[in-house]
C-alpha cells in the first residue's frame, strides 16, 4: 500500500511540473536543438508542398511540379514541366528566405517570447536581437502551436513583406537517409550547371 501511495505522489508531482512549465519552455524543450524536420506547408496564394530538412544544408522540397534538393554542397533545382534541373552550389550564408532555416538558425539566435496565448494554443515571437544579427533578412517569425507544442502556422516577416504558411504532419528528428538530399537528373532533362 505504502508503494502505491508512493507511486500517486511521484506521478502527481510530476503532473504540476509539467503543467506549471511555462508555455515558452516547452516550446524551446519541443524545437530547439533539433536536427532534422519533416512538414507539410501551404501559403497564402495556395501553393503547398513538403520538406524534409537536416541540420547543416541538406533539404528536400517539393512544390507542385518542382523539386529543390540539397546534400549541403549542391542544389538541384528540378522542373518536371520544363525538364530542366539547375545545379548550383550551396550557400549557407545565403539570403534566400526558408522555413526550415526558421528551426535551425533562427530559433537558436533570435530572442523569444510569447506573443499571444489563444484557447488553441500560443503564438511565439522571434525576433532578432539586433538588425546585424538578422538570418536571410528576417526580422521576425511567429510560431503558431497547439497546447500539446504542434507546430500549425509560419509567419515570417523578411525585408517588409511578410510570408504565412500553414503547416501540417510536423515531425521533429524524423529518421532521414542520406539518399533523400541526392538527386540524380532524369535521362533526356537539359541540365544548367551555374556553379
Amino acid at each position: 500500500m505504502k508503494i502505491v501511495r508512493h507511486a500517486a505522489l511521484i506521478a502527481c508531482s510530476v503532473l504540476s511540473l509539467q503543467a506549471a512549465e511555462d508555455p515558452l519552455q516547452r516550446f524551446h524543450r519541443s524545437y530547439r536543438g533539433l536536427s532534422a524536420v519533416s512538414f507539410s506547408f501551404r501559403d497564402k496564394g495556395g501553393h503547398s508542398g513538403h520538406i524534409l530538412a537536416k541540420r547543416g544544408g541538406a533539404y528536400r522540397i517539393t512544390l507542385g511540379d518542382r523539386s529543390v534538393v540539397s546534400d549541403g554542397r549542391t542544389v538541384w533545382n528540378a522542373t518536371a514541366s520544363t525538364k530542366t534541373v539547375v545545379i548550383n552550389d550551396y550557400k549557407p550564408q545565403s539570403t534566400d528566405v526558408s522555413i526550415e532555416r526558421v528551426f535551425f538558425d533562427v530559433m537558436s539566435v533570435y530572442r523569444s517570447s510569447i506573443a499571444r496565448q489563444l484557447s488553441t494554443g500560443i503564438v511565439v515571437r522571434l525576433e532578432a536581437p539586433n538588425p546585424q544579427a538578422q538570418i536571410a533578412n528576417i526580422s521576425t517569425v511567429e510560431i503558431s502551436c497547439t497546447p500539446a507544442m504542434a507546430v500549425t502556422n509560419v509567419r515570417i516577416t523578411s525585408s517588409g513583406s511578410t510570408s504565412d504558411y500553414s503547416i501540417s504532419k510536423f515531425k521533429s528528428n524524423p529518421p532521414t537517409m542520406q539518399k533523400s538530399f541526392q538527386y540524380v537528373v532524369p535521362k533526356g532533362w537539359q541540365t544548367v550547371d551555374i556553379r
